[in-house]
């Protein structure tokens, strides 16, 4: 169970909006998915459609001293099919105070989230836009973060405070977090935008997501809806960006499994890139992605024309050997009109290409035939 906290101590960043879409996006692709809101302002709650002054159990329940006998399940509500939300309302607040000078107070939501076992493979915990006890126990819940900056001073500042945050906890508590950055709001339009980004990417480095979300008016519309963007399809841009971002996240954690089994002593030959089209036939599909060595298992989007059943992706590879597959509405898929297979170490097989050096141009179909 991969648990994620999407933080960051400035608001209006997009934090609680990539918690909602990520979730849904990730429970698309099959994927069993709890969303925490640990935010007394209850936002995910009210953006998956639940009214959280309603509620007679929420997280507070859980976590509080006083309601020992109800447990994070009891307060768990289906949003639809593998999406699950564990909500709160304005009493959250009240947790800080009522924990405040107990010992082991970091870890109320660590024990909570240990207690329901290897019921989910993604945990997406909502953090309030503060660094305080709330904050606290979500970080130490995770081995992992999300921080959505938008592409301004103050959002920045506030990833080096959660930097600051995190190796505090790893020096006190011995526990060390992950952070990955995630540019939200993003103006392509803007040439400052554009340059900041640069900035950004060179500043953190890998830890900065290839996924950035655009800015888009449709969010702020299903939001108001009580449901996630990325129900609108692959028309809304964002909705198409929260799908992308979900198959990088996942592809994260396959790289280091992918990585660590094809590591080898042989030296691929060096040369200028070749371009190769990847073709995908995908009736009715949804999304479609392409992911393989090439791109260290991170998930490439494919693009169709005018809802064509085919999809496609156009790359430059330098010579060598490549291992991939597709990745159809969530589910891993070999190239079925590529004969060459690998065996994956983690089950199933790769599809795979070969470039040599002597060609000037290789397509996919040469490849296969060599």
């Amino acid at each position: 169970m991969r648990r994620i906290a999407l933080v960051n101590q400035k608001g209006g960043c997009g934090k609680t909006t990539t918690a909602i879409n990520l979730a849904a996006a990730l429970s698309m692709q099959n994927k069993r998915v709890l969303v925490v809101d640990m935010d007394p302002q209850g936002h995910a709650t009210i953006g998956l459609g639940v009214k959280g002054e309603r509620l007679q159990k929420t997280v507070y329940e859980a976590l509080s001293l006083s309601c020992e006998d109800t447990t994070l399940s009891d307060v768990i509500v289906n949003i639809r099919g593998s999406l699950d939300l564990a909500p709160c309302n304005v009493v959250l607040s009240a947790l800080e105070q009522e924990l405040a000078g107990k010992n082991g107070r970091e870890e109320f939501l660590d024990e909570a989230l240990t207690s329901l076992g290897g019921c989910y493979d993604f945990v997406l915990i909502d953090c309030p836009p503060s660094i305080g006890l709330l904050t606290f126990n979500a970080l130490r819940a995770c081995d992992e973060a999300i921080v959505p900056i938008e592409l301004s001073y103050f959002s920045l500042h506030g990833l080096s405070r959660l930097i600051e945050t995190t190796e505090l906890l790893e020096k006190r508590l011995n526990h060390r977090i992950d952070v990955g950055v995630l540019v939200c709001l993003y103006d392509q339009r803007n040439a400052f935008s554009r340059e900041l980004i640069d900035q950004v990417r060179v500043h953190f480095g890998e830890a900065v997501f290839d996924t950035v979300i655009r800015r888009c008016i449709r969010v702020k519309e299903a939001a108001s809806s009580g449901s996630p963007v990325v129900d609108l399809g692959r028309r809304c841009s964002a909705a198409k960006d929260y799908a992308a971002l979900a198959g990088e996240v996942m592809m994260e954690e396959k790289h280091k499994e992918v990585d660590h089994a094809l590591t080898s002593d042989t030296d691929l030959p060096a040369s200028d890139g070749r371009f190769v089209t990847l073709q995908c036939r995908a009736p009715g599909a949804q999304w479609v992605f392409v992911a393989g060595d090439f791109s260290q298992w991170s998930a490439i989007e494919m693009t169709t024309q005018n809802g064509d059943d085919v999809w496609s992706a156009h790359l430059e590879l330098p010579p060598g050997e490549y291992q991939y597959r597709f990745i159809v509405d969530g589910e891993w898929r070999v190239d079925d009109s590529n004969p060459l297979r690998l065996d994956n170490p983690y089950g199933g097989e790769n599809s795979l290409i070969v470039l040599h050096e002597q060609h000037q141009s290789l397509p996919v179909e040469a490849a296969q035939r060599e």
